[in-house]
């Protein structure tokens, strides 16, 4: 080499009179806005979509828990009515007396039928049937050919009516075949 000289190397940055770039290693305020602006937008959906989910799953379970009790309603209904020997009815109560001094009282009260089993006047069992919000209660009772027939009417907000009837008197399972 020699002394003096200079050594020019093409297209370096200090040849041209440019400068480098310097090498980033962070990010910017705008790009950690935007970051969180996005991740703020998912949550608030993700959130909207488990309330829904929520709020889907407790009407159906309510849903599931109306029917069950309509059909556990139903199954006793019937077996009351089949093992009485008489009814009384009114608007706010249904009342099977059967022959070993039992009477099995059924009555409508803040969206249930509550079924009360008394012997001698004593309460012996007490049951609760949850219905829908809104649901109503009618008692039916009707005489075909010198058999009783009661039945309960559950009407729906939707306007759909569930039937229950059953033949009092119907219960045969002790009796003798002679």
């Amino acid at each position: 080499m020699r002394q003096g000289s200079e050594v020019r190397v093409q297209g370096s940055a200090k040849a041209s009179g440019r400068r480098k770039p310097a090498v980033r290693r962070g990010h910017s305020l705008i790009e950690l806005l935007v970051v969180i602006a996005v991740m703020t937008i998912i949550l608030s959906s993700t959130t909207v979509v488990l309330h829904g989910m929520y709020r889907a799953d407790r009407a159906a379970r309510r849903d599931l828990e109306a029917s069950t009790g309509v059909a556990r309603l139903a199954q006793r209904f019937r077996t009351d009515a089949h093992a009485a020997e008489a009814v009384e009815m009114n608007e706010a109560v249904l009342t099977f007396k059967l022959a070993d001094s039992r009477s099995i009282a059924y009555e409508f009260a803040e969206q249930r039928v509550e079924r009360v089993v008394r012997r001698d006047g004593k309460l012996e069992h007490r049951d609760a049937f949850r219905l829908a919000s809104g649901n109503s209660i009618e008692w039916k009772s009707s005489e075909q050919d010198s058999v009783k027939f009661v039945g309960l009417q559950i009407g729906e907000p939707k306007g759909e009516t569930a039937r229950i009837e059953a033949r009092v008197g119907a219960d045969r399972r002790f009796e003798s075949t002679k």
